[in-house]
This record gives C-alpha cells, sequence and structure tokens, in this order.
C-alpha cells in the first residue's frame, strides 16, 4: 500500500503533462484560453501549543517558503486546471521537524459531442500539520510525523435533456501516516446517480455508491476492521417559481465488517427547503430523521437537521450555517466510525478599504463516538488581507482552538499568529 510521495507527485505531474498536450494538440478543441499563474508566500507563525498537549505546552515559530504553480486551459469542449505547491518549512526550536510539504491538486473536463462529458480530478497533500487542509475535522495529531492524502475521481455525465442527467464513476481515497500508532488506509468503489425531471416542476434523484475500505498499521496492533459498504438515496424536487424549492428525501447506508466490529444499517429521511429572498439573501434548511439498526446492540436514532443562511453586504458578506445528526468517520487519524454531532458556524468578509479586506469566523462541534466518548472543539479566526503594488499582498490572523473531551489526553488549547506575503503574476495567452 505504501507509495511514496515523490512517485505520486510525479504521477499527477504525468497526468497533467499528457492532458495538456492532448488538449493542445487536438484539432476539435478550437480556439483556447492559456494561463500560467506563478506565485511565491512566504509566512512567519508563531504557535504556542504545537504539540497539542494539554498540559506540557511547547511554542515555536515556523517559516514557511512556498513556490506555487498554477495552469489553466480552456476552451468550448475542454476545461483543465492544475496547481502545484511544495512547501518547505523551517521550525526555530524544533529543528528535527524541518520537513517540505507538497500540494497538487487537478481537474480536467473533456466534452465529447453535445451530451457527454469526462471529468477527471485529484486533490494531494503531504504535510506534518495536526489540522488537515480543508476538512472539517476535529481529530488530534500531536506528534507533528508526516502523512500523506489524495482523494481521486473520474466520472462519466451523460445529458439528455435539460435538466435531466446519468452519471456514473470511481472514487479512490488513500491516507498513509508515518506515525506507526495510526491506521493506513484506501477507500474506493463506483457510484452513480441519475436526475430526472417529469416536467419544469417536479424532479427526482437516484444515488447509490459502494465503497469498500481496507486498513493496516505498522506498530504490530491490529488496524480496524475493513469494511464494505452500499449507500442508496431518493429525492423528490418540488418547485415553486424560480425562488423556492422542496423536497424530501430517503437515504440508506449498509456498513458490513470483515472483523469482529457489528454491522448495522442507517435510515435517513427528511425534508428539505430553500428560498432565495434576493439577490442578496438566500436560506436552506433540512430536517429529518435517523435511525441506525444494529445486528446485537440496541437501536440508535435522532433528529437530523442543517440550516444555512447566506447575506450579501454592500461591502462585504455574512453566512451562518447549523446542523445536526450522524457522520461516519473512518480515514481519519482516530477511526471514530458511526458519530453523532452538532455544529455551529459564522463567517463574516468586509472590505475596509480599496485594496484592504477583513474577515472573521467562529465554529463549534459536538461529538458523540459510538464507544460513548463525547468532545466539544471552540474555534476562533480573525484577519486582514491587503494588496499593494499590482502583483504583491499581505496578510495577518489570529487563530484559536479549544477542546474538551472525556478523554483528557485528547484535550488542548492553541494560539496560532501568522503573517505571510505573497508575490503572483498571470500570464495570459489565446490561439
Amino acid at each position: 500500500m505504501v507509495i511514496s510521495h515523490n512517485l505520486r507527485i510525479r504521477g499527477l505531474f504525468c497526468i497533467i503533462a499528457v492532458a495538456a498536450v492532448a488538449m493542445v494538440a487536438s484539432p476539435a478543441m478550437g480556439k483556447s484560453k492559456v494561463e500560467l499563474l506563478p506565485m511565491i508566500t512566504v509566512t512567519q507563525v508563531y504557535d504556542d501549543n504545537i504539540f497539542l498537549d494539554r498540559t506540557n505546552k511547547k511554542s515555536d515559530y515556523t517559516t514557511t517558503v512556498s513556490p506555487q504553480i498554477g495552469l489553466s486551459i480552456t476552451s468550448e469542449t475542454n476545461d483543465l486546471r492544475f496547481n502545484y505547491a511544495p512547501t518547505f518549512v523551517y521550525y526555530n526550536t524544533n529543528s528535527d521537524k524541518n520537513t517540505v510539504r507538497h500540494r497538487a491538486s487537478l481537474n480536467l473536463g473533456q466534452q465529447f459531442g453535445k451530451f457527454l462529458k469526462f471529468n477527471l480530478s485529484e486533490t494531494y497533500y503531504r504535510t506534518e500539520q495536526p489540522f488537515e487542509i480543508d476538512r472539517e475535522t476535529q481529530i488530534v495529531r500531536r506528534t507533528r510525523n508526516t502523512y500523506e492524502r489524495s482523494d481521486a475521481s473520474a466520472s462519466v455525465n451523460y445529458r439528455f435533456g435539460p435538466s435531466e442527467s446519468l452519471s456514473f464513476g470511481y472514487n479512490h481515497s488513500l491516507l498513509e501516516n508515518e506515525d506507526p500508532a495510526i491506521d493506513d488506509g484506501i477507500t474506493r468503489g463506483p457510484f452513480g446517480r441519475l436526475s430526472y425531471w417529469f416536467n419544469a416542476n417536479n424532479g427526482m434523484e437516484l444515488d447509490y455508491r459502494y465503497t469498500e475500505g481496507e486498513f493496516n498499521r505498522d506498530d504490530g496492533f491490529p488496524a480496524g476492521d475493513d469494511f464494505e459498504s452500499h449507500i442508496t438515496g431518493i429525492r423528490y424536487i418540488r418547485r415553486f417559481g424560480q425562488r423556492t424549492t422542496v423536497s424530501i428525501n430517503y437515504g440508506l447506508t449498509i456498513r458490513e465488517f470483515k472483523g469482529t466490529s457489528e454491522d448495522y444499517r442507517i435510515h435517513n429521511s427528511g425534508v428539505g427547503f430553500s428560498h432565495t429572498f434576493s439577490a442578496r439573501t438566500s436560506l436552506s434548511a433540512n430536517i429529518g430523521y435517523f435511525i441506525q439498526e444494529r445486528d446485537v446492540s440496541g437501536d440508535t436514532d435522532g433528529l437530523s437537521f442543517s440550516t444555512s443562511i447566506n447575506r450579501r453586504i454592500e461591502r462585504g458578506n455574512i453566512s451562518f450555517s447549523a446542523s445536526a445528526g450522524q457522520t461516519e468517520e473512518f480515514l481519519e487519524a482516530e477511526r471514530r466510525g458511526f458519530t453523532r454531532y452538532r455544529s455551529l458556524n459564522g463567517r463574516f468578509n468586509y472590505q475596509l478599504l480599496k485594496k484592504t479586506n477583513s474577515y472573521a469566523g467562529v465554529s463549534y462541534r459536538h461529538n458523540s463516538s459510538a464507544a460513548g466518548v463525547e468532545d466539544e472543539t471552540y474555534q476562533g479566526t480573525v484577519g486582514l488581507q491587503m494588496s499593494f503594488y499590482q502583483y504583491f499582498s499581505a496578510g495577518m490572523d489570529y487563530a484559536y482552538r479549544k477542546r474538551n473531551s472525556d478523554n483528557p489526553n485528547n484535550e488542548y488549547v492553541d494560539n496560532r499568529v501568522t503573517i505571510r506575503v505573497s508575490g503572483s503574476r498571470a500570464i495570459r495567452s489565446g490561439y
């Protein structure tokens, strides 16, 4: 299962090279727009608890230098976007943790005729940061050991009407950890979706996803059980004019483990609502009920809901969301499986001056695992971003995180201050 990060990055570069050559050389491509975006970012970070320890807090300064390259090629039938950024990390005190982070992403869309489209996407990163990139995770990583994650998807979409489509594809996700006490894992499997509208106001969606998960670890202890799962869903949609949509949905998850873990099924049902009040304000909400049926233990049930509101103001944006229900966590640093949760999130962006923006965000999340362990996490961020001399920008932000848990080893308080300076200039051409 172990694949070096250098091999994976070389493979991603091969994909982008082949795709770029094929698109540029294609006689059917027509006129294309090409944009190359080189960038470099330098940051200085102060963290007062780099190992996220409850009692033995250790602070450190880190300096990072991150050159970055972005490539975009678009035409009437093709869309290719690629980004890669290595980040050289230097710790002031804990110099043995010096490393090179990697982050890459690829999105490719290829149209075949009027109705058929192929899509390919992959994101990859390698880092020692305890908080995973782009993931709302509450997992605690203390060692600053490096780990890698890759998420890839390939699909084909056939559009047979104005809003009707049939798509199918394959997902593959991978997590590898240098820490031998954390499970490595792969999840993979096919998926499909059908969207069909009976008329302009009444439609339905059908979903199916099959996933198999495989896990191992390097410290001699047993990894979490492998599993197979089937996830199906059906959704009826009713439009009331251009601004209001109501939906009814039902979903079934079947989780079968290859070991001592207990198999279960999750039934999810709910009613959704979305409304656009104006060009500035929109609201969406869903309320439902879930039941987890376990083969041996008693069943678990509860209400689930989600709501979000977004409001654009004259020089900014305000958003708020809240949700509660159940989730499943397997391909993470800490395998929690079936988990009940509730969360709150708020975000505020405001343009102070022509070239100066401010932002702030707060969040709260409470988890209750199947093992009965409860934890809650508070987070807050505030910052400024400004641009100058056309090609440069600078920013500063402060982040606060606090976690309370039934397991005292997972509790921590962390404060982080970041200063960054970036420079970039787009190079564009068309032919």
